[in-house]
């Protein structure tokens, strides 16, 4: 049998030898067997008994189609093949399959330079019989490799906007003060992205690993991905000697070895683990590629399948597996605290945080009717409770119940009752002190306890940072705000949190980098560009904001923002800010007296941005004092999230001599700053 070659891959279908760029890949024997036949017949189609029959010569008696499934996946897994964007091995649906990349044929005595690991201490020889949560593996275990130094450029992609329709202005509170509706997106849903790194102590030699989200194809299975994803991550944080880190850094990660690499490099990862997900007939099939960090070395491939119920023994299945395949010492099976062993109610679960992740009023109330029964099913599972608080206090904005707070404060409380670590938890109860109750104290004191449980968690040190910069402690917020970008420093929402908390800090400079920083991440983001043009706002750069705001429209493609930026631009060139300002004042008003079509128009382009319109600021800005007043007495009586940024809002700072919005400032259990001096200058 000859050697092949199809770039950057050669394969020795004698030996099973497959090298990646001169790199060997271990792969299991089935899966060599299925590579060889469709190399020796490229650009053919090989139908599915054949497949079959060559792989299973002595009619073996298993399930063959899934089977065949599994060697095919495990295939595409090493070759980092995708079934959406085939490169190399091409589904013909109901016959079979074909190599469809250029494949060289290389004579026997032609030498192929490889380089092969020495053997492994352990292989994994499981039966091939199909029951649920089998797993196949070809491991070749290699030890670790100090990372070499790599200048890591910006990494561009599209960017999953965590704050869609919120902006990240100096006005903290867009941040998330009145953003209950993404504590959603945070803890269930983008902390669905949430690592639940247990404070432990770890080894000096301690090994980083990461998990990319899972490719999926369709939205189900991206939503199911998830959820299964976050209990995958808290599993392996908990294998002694490794430490999960920065999630939310690799959703922009692509599966090659450069993008591999470079990114592995800029978040410290000895490993990374990419997986692949599909939902077949109620099966979930799941194949995982263990990677080495610093050069992208393929290190073992595992396989597993089973159904929903079965989710959490596979993912038990994963961790054991993992820990064999690093040789790490200790227990191979950790236990995974405020977890279940009740399959259907860890399979509900799922369902319960998918319906959540959705973020409507309807999936919502969905979600917490799933996690009741999941509740019914184990009361002991201390993290369905924190999921149901999660959801409580986001549905609180669709229905604006002060049950729903009460809901989620017990939840939480009975999350901590089971698990006093759980960091969810602790979490949202800080959220609620602080947001709702007004006790800072509490949810300072709250924060510390779940960033103490997950000290690599950027999302704490990032909601930790709002809360202290409401008071003024700037140095410490930005401190914060340093340890979340350390622990995910491609993570989109930390610029939009450090451009917020820069701003109330008077640091622009800074605002201005950290928005710079967020559009270079996300291109094709408007939230990004409606944040540097509030920084550059910040910064007396009007010009440069409008023409900021300009190209957010014009990213959403919506000609009503657009031609309402285009008449301030001219207001700006004819009278200044002021006149601006005005414009800004006029359209607000247009919206709330009238309801012609015009009207409506506006308020759609409004509400896509509301932040950008606040009368209550603008009239502050401006120098309209009493009018700015009035508002802000009417939202302190509502007690909406409106006051919360009084003391840092830049846009207030003509008021701080005000004793009646000093006044205001005392009724929320806030004060200035004692470095604000004087009030802002409006040109």
């Amino acid at each position: 049998m000859p050697h092949f070659a199809f770039p950057p891959f050669t394969f020795d279908s004698r030996s099973g030898v497959l090298t990646r760029n001169g790199r060997y890949l271990p792969m299991p024997r089935q899966t060599a067997m299925l590579l060889t036949i469709l190399l020796e017949r490229a650009s053919e189609v090989v139908t599915r008994d054949e497949i079959q029959n060559y792989l299973w010569p002595e009619g073996e008696h298993l399930d063959h189609e899934h089977a065949i499934n599994r060697a095919v996946n495990n295939l595409r897994m090493i070759l980092r093949d995708s079934a959406k964007k085939t490169l190399y091995v091409e589904t013909v649906p109901k016959r079979g399959y074909y190599f469809s990349a250029p494949v060289s044929r290389i004579g026997q005595s032609a030498e192929i330079e490889t380089t092969v690991p020495p053997e492994p201490e352990t292989i994994s020889h499981l039966s091939r019989t199909e029951s649920p949560g089998d797993i196949h593996t070809g491991l070749g275990l290699l030890p670790p490799v100090p990372q070499e130094t790599v200048s890591a450029s910006p990494i561009p992609g599209k960017l999953r906007a965590l704050t869609a329709g919120h902006s990240a202005r100096r006005r903290v509170r867009n941040l998330g003060l009145i953003v209950l509706p993404l504590l959603l997106l945070i803890i269930a849903g983008v902390a669905t992205y949430t690592i639940r790194h247990r404070a432990k102590p770890m080894a000096a030699h301690a090994l980083t690993l990461g998990v990319a989200p899972f490719e999926t194809q369709d939205a189900d299975g991206a939503l199911q991905g998830e959820s299964l994803r976050l209990d995958l991550m808290d599993a392996l944080s908990q294998l002694p000697g490794v430490q999960l880190r920065a999630s939310h850094s690799l959703d922009t990660l692509k599966h090659n070895d450069a993008s591999i690499r470079e990114v592995s490099s800029l978040l410290n990862l000895d490993y990374l683990l990419i997986g692949r997900l599909q939902v077949q007939q109620k099966r979930c099939l799941l194949d995982f590629e263990l990677l080495r960090g610093a050069d992208a070395v393929h290190v073992a491939s595992f396989q597993y399948s089973g159904t929903q119920e079965e989710l959490a023994n596979i993912r038990d299945r994963v961790q054991r597996d993992v820990f064999r395949t690093l040789a790490l010492r200790g227990r191979s099976v950790q236990a995974i605290k405020g977890s279940t062993e009740n399959s259907r109610a860890y399979a509900d679960y799922l369902t319960a945080r998918d319906l959540a992740y959705q973020r409507t009023g309807n999936t919502l109330a969905k979600s917490l009717a799933v996690y009741q029964t999941v509740v019914q099913e184990d009361p002991n599972f201390a993290r369905a409770y924190a999921g149901m608080a999660t959801a409580y206090l986001s549905h609180y904005s669709w229905t604006n119940s002060v049950s729903e707070i009460q809901s989620a404060k017990a939840a939480a409380s009975k999350a901590l009752e089971l698990d006093p670590d759980l960091s969810e938890a602790h979490a949202i109860l800080g959220n609620i002190a602080y947001r709702m109750d007004r006790n800072f104290t509490l949810g300072e004191q709250e924060l510390r306890l779940a960033s103490q449980s997950e000290p690599h968690q950027a999302v704490y040190h990032s909601w930790l940072a709002e809360l202290l910069v409401l008071q003024g402690r700037f140095e410490e917020s930005l401190q914060e705000i340093d340890q979340a970008h350390t622990d995910d420093p491609l993570w989109p929402q930390i610029y939009n949190v450090e451009i917020a908390v820069a701003g109330a800090a008077r640091d622009y400079p800074r605002a201005v980098r950290a928005a710079k920083r967020y559009l270079e991440i996300g291109p094709e983001s408007a939230n990004a560009r409606d944040s540097l043009g509030w920084a550059y706002f910040e910064e007396n750069h009007f010009e440069d904001a409008i023409n900021e705001w300009r190209q957010m429209a014009l990213l959403e493609k919506d000609p009503v923002r657009l031609k309402l930026e285009e008449k301030g631009l001219a207001a700006f060139h004819h009278g200044g800010i002021q006149a601006y300002g005005r414009l800004r004042l006029e359209t607000i008003a247009q919206v709330q007296k009238n309801h012609n079509s015009d009207a409506l128009a506006l308020r759609a382009a409004i509400d896509r941005h509301s932040n950008d319109f606040s009368s209550a600021e603008w009239h502050a800005y401006l120098g309209d004092h009493d009018l700015a007043i009035a508002e802000l007495q009417k939202a302190v009586a509502e007690k909406n999230a409106d006051p919360f940024d009084l003391a840092v809002n830049a846009m207030y700072d003509n008021l701080h001599q005000d004793p009646a919005f000093l006044d205001l400032l005392s009724q929320v259990g806030l004060k200035l700053p004692n470095h604000y001096l004087g009030p802002a200058k409006v040109n």
